[in-house]
């Protein structure tokens, strides 16, 4: 793509005219009397400023003779992928030639409720944790250095409430809270009961999708000895941890910022707990 270069070439872009009727090209009809369009200068200049403009917004620089150069500023060449997927603390530096990035940032899972221990006439019963927030956006500028926080996954408790999941972040430009652990296990003698529910906040700083993590399901009895804990929520990524329908733990999650199951205790069970959230996760890919 290069602009017109002949010896009859404008050296400077004409000023435009007001504008007309909005219209659509004809070949015109000689025997109907109807006129072919005529193609002016003004608006062959307003396609090719176009063209270019596309070209160089992208950081490409126009070149005679490459006729593929706004294919290639449409698909944005991708040079890199960098995956961040262990709890922690990490610093981006950008691999060569990257102009811009693409950053998905998921929040770490919430663990299920641990059950409580009961006795021959009682049932506990627990919901399953939140899961992750999540948020997908493109950035053009400030991103090389940042620093990238990976949340930890919520870690169940014996008896108790599970423990909330740790907020991931692309420096200050990108947050994605961590799901909510649900409370110890609801305690009953007869009758239904129905174990807490995890949640999530909703995530900031995505300019394409700020989402909440999905709630954890809550935990259901409908007697002493019939009950089902609270499946862990599903995340962005999937990955749904089942809850215990026994005197048993919940189930982990192993998917990105999944919420874990919630425990359950039969009649005369020991107390339970809750399965474990899943790590957040941080995805960087990398555009020329």
């Amino acid at each position: 793509m290069f602009r017109i270069d002949n010896a009859t070439a404008a050296p400077a872009l004409p000023a435009p005219s007001a504008p007309g009727t909005p219209g659509y090209f004809t070949d015109g009809s000689p025997g109907g009397g109807v006129p072919a369009t005529v193609v002016p200068a003004e608006w062959l200049n307003a396609v090719q400023e176009e063209l270019a403009n596309a070209i160089t917004a992208n950081g490409g620089v126009l070149v005679k003779g490459v006729n593929n150069q706004l294919a290639t500023a449409m698909q944005g060449k991708l040079v890199g992928v960098q995956t961040f997927a262990t709890p922690g603390t990490f610093t981006y530096t950008p691999s060569a030639g990257t102009k811009k990035v693409r950053v998905w940032v998921q929040g770490a899972g919430g663990a299920g409720g641990g059950s409580v221990a009961t006795t021959s006439g009682q049932c506990s019963v627990a919901g399953g944790g939140g899961a992750g927030a999540f948020c997908l956006g493109v950035i053009s500028a400030g991103f090389s250095g940042v620093s990238v926080v990976v949340g930890a996954g919520g870690v169940g408790t014996s008896g108790s409430a599970g423990g909330a999941g740790g907020a991931s972040s692309f420096g200050a430009l990108m947050t994605a809270p961590g799901g909510s652990g649900t409370g110890p296990g609801a305690l009953a003698t007869t009758g239904s009961i129905q174990g807490g529910t995890g949640q999530s906040a909703v995530a900031t700083g995505g300019n394409i999708i700020n989402a909440a993590g999905g709630n954890g399901q809550p935990g259901t009895a409908v007697s002493i000895g019939s009950l089902c804990a609270g499946n862990g929520a599903a995340s962005f990524f999937g990955g749904s941890a089942p809850g215990s329908n026994s005197t048993s733990g919940g189930g982990n999650n192993n998917t990105a910022g999944g919420g874990g199951g919630g425990a359950a205790s039969l009649p005369s069970g020991t107390a339970q707990k809750g399965g474990n959230g899943a790590p957040g996760l941080v995805i960087v890919e990398e555009f020329a």
